[in-house]
Formats: structure tokens, sequence, C-alpha cells
């Protein structure tokens, strides 16, 4: 009989006593009922997309909804919010949907169902997916975030809605997506639908069990949604009776469908079984599986029992349990008894099972109906730890020790220690419970605690609550000076006894709401600010205090210089109070101290008598003292001055005009200012000693010095009455017209003697004047010139013009030796003799307007060309001479190579010469040298002695010319050497053999040479053919060559010799269904031969029957012969026997299936069979031994697969064994759907009753709260029940049955309502939560429409009231279906009435911006209580009531005072005026210069209307109005100080001073020319007094100033230089500037003269060659002389020209030379540094 069954566990939930099953499932499958869709035609039904999920570790296949629909219009048919019908309330729930139409295979996610009550959030990952992928639906805009192959889904969703979205295309074939949920509120489970889309299966998955898996098939299979297996089961007749059986027939997959049981079997049905849970997993041949889990349950009326747990609380670990509490659970109801055991052998029997003692642990229980008893259930007894409460205390502080609110609920993680809910009490028994804990007013008392753990509850334990008094307080101030910056470090540990009166520690804060600590007290630095107090006891912290920090002001000293004149001895008179303003800057008194320390005051400030020192001065304002700064005294020594003469022309009237003052530098030494008198007391000052005109007599000079004066200096003034000038002598070149061009001022001094200027004139009489005297163009002359000197005038004298001859180059043609593209290197410098002739130095150009100078004279490039030479003597230049030059074209040597033979280590002599007519082409004579320089030549090449490959050089002469080296190789082959050997050859039966000799030519030649073979060793017989040498026992010749040399012959033995043998087989066949076999005998021939030849295959054992073709041999056995043949070798003939067998595979059938057997049956082809068989993919038994042909298995289920392996056993020759496999099919039972007929998921529990009806009629209906056909809601215990349906089929034996969960709710509770609170303009009504569902309808004063309150709020707040107002509120509880709505409540509140009262406050007037902190004052008039008072506005700092006009603004400021008083509020204003304190301050701009105007600009602060008093110290306003922008000026220099005093309408700023110094213009300085050369000009200077540095420039470009000196450099000779030096730095009034003019020295050019002839024959005339030089030259560098042949005969460096002891006397080396010419080469130095090199050629005459 086939049985069906659904399995739905249902969770049962008991109130009161805490009991649990032991079912714990994370997963729930739900397999709702099946319809069988309608036929359309013959249309094949579409199969879904077969699928699996996983999730931690677990598996469930799935298959997609099908649909006609597109996926967006199927997730919201509508629009708006999901509306699928599929929604599950407070669930997340997931499909795969295929479009039937387009087989778009699409991913849904929603959420929640509408309108539920809840809200929620929910955050996921769906990572993996295909690049098709995409969202096709976002409920709310950025719920969806990223692109495949991640997508984010973030979704918020309120009460009113379902959330959720679609990723459409993602396709079914290779698909594998992870979808992990990773934050989520708002929903309890997760439910992923399956199977058909009308009535799809549940697959409950965890919230908390990791990421999902959808992984989809390789496509090659597309399974449908079940295989529709039919079940029919019998049940048990008791628990321990294993005659119950499960039937199972699969209809809709693909016929060859296997089993896998859970216990193990692979029958398609079961039998003998025990009651119990049963899962099989049903595969089809293509792989589609199904799984079921199927209840064998027992037979009605036998007993069962339903485990249960059981939780006691203790304050221990044991318990006494009441066992006998949970007995008609166990029983389900039935009334059977229960017997309790210790043991689940049940053994340990439990007596008293109502009263038993234990701790935690497990005891069995046993249903007993009287035939049978029920298998044993365990009872887990749990023995809950009680929490422990902890005693503590609480301590408040208050002003006063009566009374104090404390909040208990702060002490719940103290008393609990976080293991439950602490309720409060006011008695040690717990009864009087405090209502509001965090709010409880009281005296020092005990309260009472008890902490529930939602479970157990602890003993009460005591808290004690204590009052303590807050210690005293008392507020200061503290002063100190501050730094630049008005900031102070203030020790505020030093006043922590005055605030606390030593009552407490102190603890500092920057605000009153004590959230910034001052961190480091002891050394806090602040600007004047208010910083907040709070002092401890011990116990309580005192309420914070202001405390005022004041930082004063602290003056500032300024360091200064000051001087007195010596007294005598280095000693000065100073009056320190002449200078204490500019110290103090006018802030404060000055103390003048001799020490740094402070310790020792100056005596006497007033006349300080000491030398030069520094002291110390500090400055004190009353408030502060500034540090000290150092105040230096300078002692200065009254200057000296310097007696001098001052020198001018006479006029007519004998008087003349003198320029005192170009005699102060030289008077004062630089130092000082200098002062001019007429007489020697000084009473007559002259006014204009820059044009003084006298007589000439004394005046007389002073130096000032700051205060110090020198004594009176007489100054002779000296009238010139004469002028002189003297003749001179001018010279310049002859520019080829006989002309030359002559710089007369160049002579200027000569003739003035330095004195006066010169004038040039054409005549003696000094009428024509020479316009032009720089450049002026004349021959052979006499012109005039005249000193003036002011108005004196001197004798007209002549100067004397020359002409010099210019040097004469002379045109030359020569030729030289090139190369072979006609290229020479030419030392340019070795024809300068030549062109000039001595008569000065050549230079060399390549263009006859002379720009392009040759500047490597010594090495010049060049084939045929034409270049210029000018020669220059002295400053004339001669024109340029023509240099011409022809190339010829040069020698060439041919390389080459001579290749060489010469053995390993031997030396052979060669004869080079043999080469020559190569290299030298017949033209000339070779020379051999061993380098490419040729400087070590080869003596004799006809015997060159080589060894090794190595390189000579050769070069052609001829005709005077020498070709450049080329190399020629000496390549040296090594002669080979021949090795002689042996060859053993297998020969034939005539003891000949076929030898390759070819194959020993490397063992020959050592792979150095190609081998040769002879027959003789003469090597008169060339051997033709060594490759197929055809020989008995010979030796034959070799011979090895290598490029072109070859070794000795060496002789190669050839032996002939005899050794093979073959080996006897015997060799198995087996066949398959044969009798006959094809053998490749070639397989075997490696067996036989060993690898040393060829094997002949024979039938007869003389070999003459060969078989031809070995590899395909037809045999059915025999006995065939072979030999070995292996180089004209034969072994011995050996046997090889074949032998053959035949096997055959046994080719299973199915002979008969039936819904609980199959037969078997195969081919009879061997004496034993191996039979092994698979229940649906499981394996059954061991391997079965058989000898028969056939096999009969009974016991199995419907539609069960049965795999049979028959294995057919051989021996002898064939051993492999055959194998056939056959699977066959149970029947199966058709499908009969079942549907419950109107059955809701959910009822009210207080409903009367559900009638129940079924398709198809006539089964039976069952569960808790079922009595016949009619279900009653409110007799069933916990949250839900079964019904379950079974209806047994009239015309078969097959019995199906299926079962509904139903819900069973608890209808809600009309809310506690109450009025909570009351203000003067507002109620607050408030109710307990616990009904809550989907919230509250409310009204009020009987208002409609309702409203409604949502969520957990739990109060409503009502506002905009009048004093007085009541207010009544209905308030009923919303309640989901089915249940509804709560009953409704009334309440009703009244708002607050407040009493009359007057606010009054005190004016505290008028306040200047920086005034300190003041109390305001307010009266109260008319409050019963203690109102709270809080002050706000601008300048209050502190609510008490501080006003801080610091912190006002300026004008008008309206503050507010607020005062409560048990929630009423009261508010009056009043208006404070704070004037802004005026700041006094100013600029002051512009050069502080005499004479020149300063502007003051005023840029502090202050009103319009207030007052400015400015102190100018004496300077004249000249422009602008005071007091904000105007000019000032003074009429004398000297340092002055400017201030301001401001009052603004009572408010006075403090002083305000500027500090200006008047100076003037720097003079100008004293210079004069100091040294002057060809190409620089330095000019040096005096230092003017308070220069810091100068600039100077030139009239040729700048230079380089350092210190007192200008240099110029990079001048051309005989050039005037006109400098202007300016002084820098000073007071910024300017400066005044010098100029001067130097000049040049004319440049003489440098001249050598080495002889080229010289006769060393001691008669004194011309004995020795040496160098001689005009005094441009300075030094002789080096002078070395060579003979032809390169040999230096003479060698001198380092030496001053012009010295016989220097130069050579024509010996070398000891011995007189003989007359030869010789050539020089010298370097020599200029007075300018340049180096001169000189070249030539000396004849040495005897």
């Amino acid at each position: 009989m086939a049985y069906f069954n659904v399995f739905i566990p249902i969770w049962i939930l008991f109130s009161g006593l805490a009991i649990k099953t032991d079912v714990h499932q994370d997963h729930i499958i739900e397999l709702p009922d099946k319809e069988v869709p309608a036929s359309s035609g013959n249309k094949a039904p579409l199969l879904s997309c077969d699928c699996t999920i996983t999730q931690s570790g677990q598996s469930f296949a799935i298959s997609a909804l099908q649909g006609t629909q597109t996926a967006v219009t199927f997730f919201s048919p509508g629009g708006g919010n999901p509306n699928t019908g599929l929604e599950i309330q407070e669930a997340l729930i997931l499909f795969l949907y295929e479009n039937v139409n387009t087989g778009i295979i699409s991913l849904f996610l929603i959420l929640d169902i509408a309108n539920d009550g809840t809200g929620g959030s929910l955050m996921a990952d769906v990572t993996c997916l295909p690049s098709t992928a995409f969202v096709s639906v976002s409920d709310e805009p950025g719920e969806f975030s990223g692109a495949p192959p991640i997508i984010s889904g973030d979704w918020n969703w309120a009460p009113c809605c379902t959330d959720g979205g679609v990723i459409e295309d993602i396709g079914c074939n290779n698909t594998y997506i992870n979808l992990d949920v990773l934050v989520g509120s708002g929903i309890d489970s997760i439910v992923w639908l399956t199977g058909d889309i009308s009535n799809p299966d549940q697959i409950l998955l965890s919230l908390n069990g990791g990421a999902i898996t959808i992984s989809c098939g390789s496509g090659a299979v597309c399974c449908p949604p079940s295989l529709d297996t039919e079940v029919v089961v019998t049940d048990a007749t008791c628990p321990d009776t294993p005659n119950g059986s499960i039937d199972i027939n699969p209809q809709d997959g693909i016929p060859g469908y296997t089993y896998d049981w859970s216990n193990g079997s692979s029958d398609e049905d079961l039998t003998g079984l025990f009651p119990g849970v049963y899962s099989v997993t049903v595969s089809d041949s293509q792989g589609c599986t199904e799984e079921l889990e199927i209840t064998v349950d027992i037979s009605p009326g036998d007993p069962q029992a339903q485990a249960v747990d059981l939780e006691l609380c203790s304050e221990t670990t044991t318990a006494s349990f009441d066992l006998t509490i949970v007995n008609d659970i166990i029983n389900l109801g039935t009334g059977f008894d229960v017997l309790w055991f210790q043991n689940i052998d049940l053994t340990g029997p439990i007596l008293n099972p109502s009263n038993y003692g234990t701790g935690t642990s497990t005891v069995y229980a046993v249903v007993d109906n009287g035939p049978c008893l029920s298998e044993p259930v365990p009872v887990e007894l749990t023995v809950l730890q009680s929490p422990i409460g902890t005693p503590t205390t609480m301590d408040i502080c208050e002003e006063s020790e009566e009374m104090a609110t404390f909040d208990l609920t702060s002490l719940d993680p103290i008393v609990s220690g976080g293991n439950g809910i602490v309720y409060w009490y006011l008695d040690p028994a717990a009864t009087n419970l405090i209502s509001n804990p965090s709010e409880f007013l009281s005296g020092s008392t005990t309260v009472y605690a008890v902490v529930d753990d939602n479970i157990c509850a602890s003993e009460p334990v005591e808290i004690e609550l204590i009052v303590n008094l807050k210690p005293d307080v008392f507020p200061t101030s503290f002063h100190l000076c501050g730094d630049e910056n008005e900031e102070a470090v203030f020790d505020l540990i030093s006043i922590e006894d005055d605030i606390g009166a030593g009552n407490g520690s102190v603890d500092w804060y920057l605000e009153i709401e004590l959230l910034d600590p001052i961190v480091f007290p002891g050394s806090f630095l602040s600007p004047t600010a208010i910083i907040y107090a709070v002092v401890f006891d011990g116990l309580c912290y005192a309420d914070p205090i202001p405390i005022q920090l004041i930082v004063d002001p602290t003056p500032v000293a300024i360091p200064i210089t000051i001087t007195a004149c010596d007294e005598g001895s280095g000693i000065g008179l100073f009056n320190l109070w002449d200078y204490a303003e500019q110290v103090s800057g006018g802030e404060g008194n000055v103390d003048w101290y001799l020490d740094e320390f402070l310790s020792d005051p100056v005596p006497n400030p007033s006349a300080l008598l000491t030398a030069s020192t520094v002291i110390f001065a500090t400055v004190d304002n009353d408030l502060c003292v500034s540090g000290y700064v150092q105040i230096q005294l300078d002692v200065l020594q009254s200057p000296v001055g310097n007696p001098s003469t001052i020198e001018t022309c006479a006029d007519s009237t004998g008087q003349g005009v003198f320029n005192l003052t170009s005699s102060d530098l030289e008077i004062s030494g630089g130092i000082g200012m200098v002062l001019w008198f007429e007489d020697p007391l000084g009473q007559i000052l002259i006014a204009m000693p820059e044009a003084y005109v006298s007589s000439g007599e004394f005046v007389y000079a002073q130096i000032v010095l700051g205060s110090c004066l020198s004594d009176f200096i007489p100054i002779e003034l000296i009238l010139i009455t004469s002028v002189t000038a003297d003749p001179a002598q001018l010279h310049a070149c002859d520019d080829g017209t006989g002309n030359g061009l002559f710089n007369l001022p160049s002579v200027a001094d000569s003739v003035s003697g330095g004195s006066g200027q010169v004038n040039w004139y054409f005549d003696s009489m000094g009428t024509i004047p020479i316009t032009n005297p720089s450049n002026f163009i004349s021959g052979d002359s006499i012109i005039y010139a005249q000193v003036i000197a002011g108005d004196c005038a001197s004798d007209i004298v002549p100067v004397t013009l020359m002409i010099i001859p210019a040097p004469i180059a002379m045109d030359v043609s020569l030729t030289f030796c090139g190369d072979s593209s006609a290229q020479a290197i030419i030392d340019l410098t070795s024809l300068d003799t030549l062109i000039s002739g001595h008569s000065g130095s050549v230079s060399w150009f390549s263009d006859s307007l002379l720009m392009m100078g040759i500047s490597n004279t010594f090495a010049f490039s060049t084939s045929d060309t034409t270049l210029y030479a000018t020669v220059t003597a002295g400053t004339c230049t001669s024109p340029a001479a023509a240099v011409s030059i022809v190339v010829t074209s040069g020698l060439m040597a041919q390389t080459t190579s001579i290749d060489l033979c010469i053995p390993a280590g031997d030396t052979i002599s060669i004869d080079l010469t043999l080469s020559d007519e190569i290299i030298n082409g017949g033209i000339g004579t070779v020379n051999w040298y061993l380098d490419t320089l040729g400087i070590n030549a080869i003596s004799f090449p006809n015997t060159f002695l080589v060894s090794a490959s190595s390189t000579v050089f050769a070069a052609v002469f001829n005709a005077g010319c020498i070709s450049p080296t080329v190399p020629v190789d000496l390549i040296v082959v090594p002669t080979p050497v021949a090795m002689p050997t042996n060859i053993d050859k297998c020969g034939d039966v005539n003891g000949m053999v076929t030898v390759d000799l070819t194959e020993v030519d490397a063992l020959v030649s050592s792979n150095t040479g190609t081998v040769t073979w002879y027959v003789d060793p003469t090597l008169a017989t060339l051997l033709n053919s060594p490759a197929m040498l055809v020989t008995g026992d010979t030796t034959v010749f070799a011979v090895v060559t290598n490029v072109f040399c070859a070794s000795s012959a060496v002789p190669v033995s050839i032996t002939v010799v005899d050794s093979l043998t073959a080996i006897p087989q015997m060799i198995d066949i087996c066949l398959l269904d044969a009798d006959t076999a094809l053998v490749n005998l070639t397989m075997y021939d490696l067996m036989i031969s060993g690898g040393s030849g060829s094997v002949i295959w024979c039938r007869d054992s003389l070999m003459l029957d060969t078989i031809f073709d070995p590899t395909a041999f037809s045999t059915a056995g025999d006995t065939l012969y072979v030999v070995i043949t292996a180089d004209d070798c034969t072994s011995n003939i050996s046997a090889v026997v074949l032998a053959v067998a035949s096997s055959s595979y046994p080719m299973a059938a199915c002979a008969y299936t039936s819904i609980d057997s199959v037969a078997v049956t195969w081919l009879d082809v061997a004496d034993e069979f191996e039979l092994t068989y698979m229940i649906n993919g499981q394996l059954a038994g061991s391997p079965i031994m058989t000898m028969n042909n056939e096999f009969n298995l009974g016991g199995l289920g419907q539609g069960d697969t049965l795999f049979i392996s028959i294995t057919a056993n051989y021996d002898s020759i064939c051993t492999t064994p055959l194998t056939s496999t056959i699977t066959c099919i149970t029947d199966v039972c058709p499908v009969q759907p079942l549907v419950l007929n109107g059955l809701d998921s959910a009822y009210c529990r207080d409903e009367n009753f559900v009638l129940l009806t079924a398709t198809p009629t006539g089964g039976l209906f069952s569960g808790q709260g079922v009595s016949g056909v009619t279900l009653y809601p409110g007799s069933v215990i916990g949250a839900g029940t079964s019904v379950m349906y079974s209806w047994e089929a009239p015309s078969s034996d097959c019995i199906y049955d299926t079962t509904v969960l139903v819900s069973i709710a608890n209808p809600p509770n009309a809310p506690v309502l109450m009025c909570a609170s009351d203000t003067t303009d507002s109620v607050t009504f408030s109710w307990d939560n616990s009904s809550l569902t989907y919230g509250y309808y409310y009204t009020i004063n009987q208002a409609t429409p309702s409203s409604t309150v949502v969520g957990t709020q739990n109060s409503l707040f009502l506002d905009g009231l009048n004093e007085g107002d009541e207010v009544t509120l209905t308030l009923w509880a919303v309640g989901a279906l089915p249940c509804g709505n709560s009953d409704t409540i009334t309440a009703s509140c009244v708002s607050k009435i407040c009493p009359q009262a007057t606010i009054t406050i005190s004016d505290p007037g008028m306040f200047c911006s920086v005034d300190d902190p003041v109390q305001l004052d307010a009266t109260i008039v008319g409050l019963p209580g203690q109102p709270t008072i809080i002050w706000t506005g601008p300048g209050i700092s502190d609510p008490s009531g501080i006003f801080d006009p610091m912190l006002a603004s300026s004008g008008m400021n309206i503050v507010t005072v607020d005062v409560e008083d048990e929630g009423c509020r009261y508010t009056s204003t009043i208006n404070i005026t704070v004037q802004e304190q005026p700041v006094a301050a100013f600029t002051v701009s512009g050069e502080p210069c005499l004479d020149q105007p300063l502007l003051v600009v005023f840029d502090g602060v202050a009103s319009a209307s207030a007052t400015f008093q400015y102190d100018l110290a004496g300077a004249a306003v000249v422009s602008g109005l005071i007091p904000l922008s105007f000019s000032i000026a003074w009429s004398d220099t000297g340092a002055y100080l400017l201030s301001l005093v401001i009052d603004d309408h009572g408010c006075v700023s403090g002083v305000s001073n500027e500090a200006v110094v008047i100076g003037q213009p720097l003079p100008a300085p004293v210079i004069i020319c100091m040294e002057e050369d060809y190409t620089s000009v330095v000019v040096e200077w005096e230092d003017v007094p308070g220069a810091t540095s100068y600039l100077a420039s030139s009239s040729s470009g700048n230079g380089i100033v350092s210190g007192n000196t200008f240099t110029i450099t990079n001048l051309k000779d005989d050039t005037p230089v006109t400098i202007t030096v300016t002084p820098l730095g000073g007071n910024g009034c300017g400066s005044l500037s010098s100029t001067i003019t130097c000049h040049t020295l004319a440049y003489i050019p440098p001249l050598v003269y080495i002889a080229n002839v010289f006769s060393p024959d001691a008669d004194g005339i011309n004995d020795v060659v040496y160098i001689q030089t005009n005094a441009e030259v300075t030094d002789v560098l080096s002078f070395r002389i060579f003979d032809r042949w390169g040999t230096v005969v003479f060698e001198d460096f380092n030496f001053l020209p012009n010295d016989l002891q220097h130069g050579w006397d024509g010996v070398f080396d000891g011995k007189i030379m003989n007359a030869a010419v010789f050539t020089y080469i010298a370097e020599v130095q200029t007075t300018r540094g340049k180096s001169l090199h000189l070249r030539g050629d000396i004849t040495l005459l005897r």
C-alpha cells in the first residue's frame, strides 16, 4: 500500500511555566498542497530553471516561479508597492521568477507586507552576478547601487508599505550567485519560495546563517519543479514494533529512478520500519531530484510521547521539580499514564515524580496506554540561577542635608551586574513599589532592590541612600603681570586654599559647563579671563564658582646707547635721566642698576662718572615691572685733527678761492664732522667753506664727534702764482700713408705733472685748438700744450709726434705631404719666422678680411688652401700676407695577412719581406714595425720568429713622404694530430663486414679537422667509398686537415667478430567472443632479441617458411620460430608458442517488475558470477557470488531504481572479469492532490468555532483543537495548531494526507490611560504599551475623525492651551487581523494656572568696554516658592547675572531675566549702555629727514565726539587737519617723541607714543685711483660716517665692490674710466656721490728674440743662443733644442729672460756638436699672465 505524506513542523508555546520542545531547526521546509495545472492541448509543460540554494552547508533544490507577465508587472501589477500576493508579514521573501514568454530568469527580494504596522531596514550584497543581470525594479530611488558582478541593496520601509526590488536576466546556465544579508531589522525570518507560483513551497532560512548561495546547472538539463512523488505510509502498530512501510512512486521525472534513503537503502519502497522520520532523495535518469521527509507514525491508539523542557529558579545548583505538571503535555492530552525514568534504557525509575530533587539533568518519560509503551522522550530539567542583587550605597550632595532627588536607575548596572531588570521597593518585603525610581525624592534612608532577569527574580537587597552637604566655596580674583601678548602664567594651585578654605581639593575648568578641564593649573597661560573652580571635599563637589584672572599690562624697556666725552683717563659723565623717556617709551618710571641681578642700583643716575660699560634698566608702571634691558655707556675720545695746507691759484687781485671741505677727510681721518673758523678761538664760523676767498693765511678747523670737540687745528692757505708745463713725445704706428692715430690725453700727466688741465693746440701761440685730441691723426709733427690750473696758466710747450714704421708680413707658397685624401696637419707656428722675418709676432687667419682667426696653430688640418698672416710689433700690425699651401696626395700601404701552419708549442722563422710588393703595390720601400706608431722597427724582417698568431705593422716610404702604418696579421693555425683506433664488426658467414669509416671521423680527428681515408700508409691510394667499405680483417690510414694544415697518417684496424642469441618465448592471447586472433608478432621482438638486432619470424624450425607480415599474423594457436640478424650476423633458432582462449559478457535484462519487486536474468557464459546492486543510488549489501543466471529482489518501494551489475569470472588464459549492467524501476501509484476548503491561516482565540471541509471528501480531520469536522480556536494551547486531513483512494490501496498550519492570535487588551504631566499651555497623556500591535487610535474631546499613534509611542503631548483648559482623550489599541482592535478607554487632564508676580531690575549705570564685570540684581514679588533665575543677553558671562562689559556690544544692550517657579515662567528686560574703550594709536610715515614733512594718521578707535590730546614735540603742522590725518615737520635734526591720549565720554585711553629721529644726507666719499694696469683700474675711498655699504659704477660697465675698493676689469689699455661712488645706509635721508676718472696703462706688446744663427767658437761674439725679450716678458717657462732626429740636445726651465747663463753653447752630452740646423721650442709668460709658444730653426756654424 502506497502512502503520501507532507510533514509540517508545529511550534507550540505555553504560558506560565517555561516549557520548550526539543525541535531546534534553523530551516523549515513547508510543502503545501499542489494543484495540477489545466491541460493546454498537446503543448509540453514548461520546465522551470533547476537551481540549488545553500546556506551554512545546508542545500535546498529550488525552481523558478513561472508566469506569463514580465518581472516588473508581476512585482507590482498596479504600480507602487509590491503586490505579488506572496508577501509574508515581517519576513524577507526571495524567489526566482521565469517569464515563460521570454525565458528571462529574475531574482525577487520583497520585504514585509503592506500595512503590517512595523517598518524596518535591510542591507544586502548580491555578488557573482552575470554581466547580463540588471536592476529592473527599485522600489525607492537609491535602494540599489553598483553593477554586475556586485549589486548592493539598502532598504528602509515604513509600516504602511512593503519594499524590495528585482534583478533581471540572471540566467539559468552556469549561474552561481551569493546573496549576503548584512544588517536587518523589522524582519524575523528569510523565506525562499519555490515550486508552483499559485501555491509555492516555503524554505525558511536563517537570519544569522551567513550568505545564501544560488547555483544553477550547466543548462544541459532543465528540471521540473518536483518529481511529484506519490507516498503511501503504513504506520507501525507500536513504537517498538517494526511493521511499518513506505511505498513511493515518482510521476514527473524521466524513468530510470534511483533512491537514496536516510537508512542507507536504495530500494524504491521500505518495509519492516519502526516508527520515525525517513528522508529520501529521488533522482531521475537526467539527474533531477526531489527530497521527501516521510513519517511512519504509530497506529491510532498507540501511545506517543511529546518531549518538553522544565526550568526552575534556584539560588543553588539544585531544585525540587514536580514532573507531573507536564504529564498532559507528554501524553498529548490523551490521559494515558506517564512513567518516569532516570535513564533512556528505562532504568532508574523515579518513584516520586512530584518532588524530584536534582540539578540540571535529563530524565526520560514513557506514555503507557496498556498494550504499548511509547518511545522514551527526554525531558530536559534546567536549574536556572536566580540573579543575586548587589547591595550598595548612593550619595547625593545638596546645599542642605534635608532632601535630595535620587536617580535609583543609575544603580541598576551595579545592583544587577547586567543580569536583569531592577525593581525598587520601599520595604524589605518588596511589596511597596517605588513608582518613579529615576526621580526619587528622599532624605537619607534605606530602599530595597529586586533583580528580575525575565526568568528568575533575586531576593531584595538593601540600598543605602545618603544626602551629604556640599563644601563651602569663596570666589576670588588673581592679578598677574602679562607678557607682550597680554598673557600671564597663573599658578592656580597657589589660591586653592583661598577658594576652598582648605576643605578639599580644587578642579579647574575653562567654562561653567565643566567640559574643558585645565590640565596644568600650576602653570596656566591665559589672558584676562573668567575660569571656574570646583571644590571636592571627598564626598561632594561644590557648584562651580567664577574666578577672575586679570592680566595687568607689563611695560617694555627699550635698550639704548648713551655717549659721553672723555673727561680724562677714559672716564665720562652721564646724566641717565636725560634718556629715561627713550628707555620707558613713556610707559612708566625707569630704575637703573649696575648689575643684571638688579641688586645694585645706580647711586646717582643724574651724574654717573664711569668708563665705557653696560648698566641695566627696568620700567615700573605701578602695576608691573618690565624685564631688564642693557644700556650701553660709551666714553668717546675727543677727536684729534691733522694739520694741513690747501693750495689754489691766485687771481689778479692776489686772492684765491679755496675749497676747504676738500681737506675734511685728511683733517678728520674720516671720524666726525669738520667745522671751519677764521680765528683760533672758534668765534668766527666760516659759512661757505667750499668756496672760501682768501689772500693766503691760516684758518682753523674743529672736529665734532657727538658731543665731543677737538682742539682748533691751524690750516695754512697757500696761493699759487704760476703753473708749469713739460714738453713730451708720443708715438703712433704708420697706417701705410705715413700717418698715425694719436691719443693726446695719454701724455697729459707727463705735460702737467698731475696738476691742472691740459689744452692742445696746432700752433705755439695757442690760437688754434685741437678739437679731437683723443683721436688725432698726424704724421711726424710737433703740436703744443698748455696747463690751466684755476686762473693760472703755464707756458705753451711742444709735444713731438713720431710715426713708427709698421712691420711687414711676407707672402709665401709651401708644399706638404698629405695623407691619401690629400689632407695634412701643419704646425703654422713653425712658419712664423718665414712670414715675419723676426720682425714681430704672427697671427693667422683663414679669410682675407681677418675675421676668422685660427686658434689651433700648432696642429692645423688642411688640404690645398690659402691662409692669411699679420705681423704685430708693439702697437703696430702689418697688412695681411697670403700663405699658399699645397698638400700632395700621400702614400697608402695595403693591409694583408700571412697564414702559418705551426705544430702546437713550436716556433718558426718567416720572411716578412715576401709580402712587400703586396703592401707597397710596387712603389717605394716597406719598413716593418712592432707597433702602430712606427717606433719599434723590426730590424730583420726576413728572419722574423713566430710561435702564435700576432700582428705586425708596415709603412711605405717614397719621395720624402711616408704612409700611415697598416696592420699585417700573422695567422697561426695549429697542425692537427690524427689518433689511431680499432673497429670490431660482426661479419657474415664469409668473415666479411661492411664498415662506415665516417662513423669514427670524430674519434680519429678529435673534432680538430676533416678526415681523409687512404688504402696505404704512403697515401698514394685514396679510399673512394669510406662510408661503405666491404672488407675482412684489414688496416686503413687516415689524415686530418684543417684550413691549410694536415696531420701525419695514422692506422685504423678493422676486425670481424660474431655474438647474437635468440630467446624462446610463451605467449598467451585472450579473445572476446572469437576463436581466432590477429597478432602483431613484432611486439615481442625486444623480448626475443634483447635489442641486439632484427628478428625474422618463420613457421618452421628450418627457417624456410618466412612470415613476411609479422604485424598481422592470424592464429588460433601455433608454434613459430625466430632468428636474430645484426650487421650480417645471425643468432641461433628459438621457438615461440602462441596459446589462444575466448570470453563473453553475461548481457543482463529486466525480466519482471512490480511496485515492490524486480527480477533480472543474464546469459550463462561462465561457471560463476558476481552480482552487486544499488537501490536509488545507494549500494545495497555485499557482492553476491552465484552460479545461477537470474536474481529476484523484493521489499522495494514505488518508483525505486534498481541498478544491477553482473560480472562473469574467468580463469586460465582469460582472467579479466566481464561485466554487464541493467537498470530496473518498480511501479508507482498515481498523484492525488488534497485541498482544505476555506480554511484561513489565522483565527482569533475568541472566535467560537470553524467548520472544516476538504476535497475530495470522505477523509478524516485531526489536530489540536479539532473535534470531528470542527476547529475550536479557544481550545488551542499556544500560538497555533496543525490541521491534518487524511483520505484513502477507493479504487486502490493508496492513502494520502495533507497538513495546514493555523495561527491562533490573542485579542489585544485595552490600554491603561493616565494624565502624566501638565504645564500652563500643555498636557501629556501616557499609557502602557503592553498591547501594542499596529499602534493606537484616539479622539480628543470626542472629536472626529480619529488620529493614529504609530509604532512604540506610549504618550501624547498636546499644547497651545490656555491656563485651566480641560482636555479629554479617548484611546484604543489597533489590533491586527484576525482579532482586530481593543476596547476604548477615556481620561481627562487640566493645564496649569500660574500666580501673578512682578520683577524689578536695579539699574547698574553706564560702562566702559574694559570695565570689570558686575553682578546684576533683580527683585521678585509674588512667587511663593524658590524660583530659578536665569540672565541672558549681550555681556552676560554667567546665567547668575554676571555682566561683563568686555563681552557686550558698544551702545545699547538689552539684557533679559527669566524667572521660573513650579513650571510658571516670567520675563523682564533692562537696557545697559556700554561705551567702547578708546584706543590711542597713530602711525608716522615718510622720510625722517630735515625739512621733509611726515604724515601722521590716526588708526586707533574713538567716537567722532571724542577729545584728542596730541604732543607733537615742537613739530609744526604744515598741512592736513588734526586729529585724523595731518603733516608735520621739524627745523632741527634730533630725536623726538610724539604722544596721544583720547577721552571718549569718560573712557580714557592709554598713552600712545611714536619716536622719530630726524637726520640729514650722508656726505660724499673722498675717492682716489689706487692701481692701474693695462686692463683694470682699482679706486679706493675713506669711510663715510653712517654708511653701511657703497654703490659704485663706471663708464666701462660694472665692477666689483669689496669693502672700500672698486675694481673694474676687462678694459682696453690706455683707456680712461670714470667711476662714481655713493654711500648707502644711514638714516634714509639720501647720500651725496663722488666721481673720479682713472686711466689704464698703454699696452706694449711682448717682444722675444732668439737668434737663428750662432757660432760657438769662443770668440765672445754670438757664442750662445739664448732668449732675449723686452720688459713685457716676465719668465721663460721652457726652452728646448732638438737635432734633426728629434733628440733633445739642450733644455732649461723656469728662468728669467735675457740671461746668457740659460742659453746653449753648442755642446751636447760633453761633445761639441757639428755644424747643422736645429729646431727649438720655447714657452714664455707675459706681464698679463699669458703664455707665448715659440718655434723656429737655429743654424750652428763652425
